[in-house]
């Protein structure tokens, strides 16, 4: 029993030893002062947004947002091939429901939309229509139609399709 006390201590001390002289050289280095500007990385943009995270300027809300998690899924009408990864659109709205923000997968800039008519939002080539569900065109053609919730008891966590 003793032995173990003796084992025990002898770590201990040997930890906080070392502790001690990391600390201490720590301590003993000068902090060099630089001219050079902080950046902040390649992967913010010019609002300071990370996109890295999915971090997206919002003109609307005047904030960083994540599109992800702030706006509703607009799923692409095209027929995922193979493993190919599905590309989303997002959209948020104002406060006012008179503007919607576009964020189109794989660009850096949003699209500003402005209400035109009954749930219609528009912005050149682009309208969306959000009467029953969400339906985005351009040039009057439809390319992405909103995402439809999983439904209750849809998931069941098991392979039987007949569950």
């Amino acid at each position: 029993m003793k032995n173990h006390l003796i084992i025990v201590a002898l770590v201990a001390i040997s930890l906080s030893s070392c502790d001690y002289v990391l600390k201490r050289d720590e301590k003993a280095a000068p902090a060099v002062a630089t001219d050079k500007k902080v950046i902040s990385g390649p992967d913010t943009d010019s609002k300071g947004c990370v996109t890295s995270a999915g971090y997206h300027w919002s003109r609307l809300k005047g904030e960083c947002i994540r599109p992800l998690e702030d706006g509703y899924r607009l799923n692409s009408i095209e027929k995922v091939e193979d493993e190919s990864p599905v590309k989303s659109a997002f959209v948020i709205f104002s406060e006012e429901k008179d503007k919607a923000e576009l964020y189109m997968p794989d660009t850096q800039n949003s699209i500003l939309l402005i209400k035109d008519g009954n749930n219609i939002y528009k912005s050149g080539a682009w309208s969306l229509h959000a009467d029953d569900g969400f339906t985005l065109k351009k040039h009057g053609q439809l390319l992405y139609v909103g995402a439809e919730p999983v439904k209750e008891g849809q998931v069941t966590g098991d392979e039987n399709p007949e569950s």
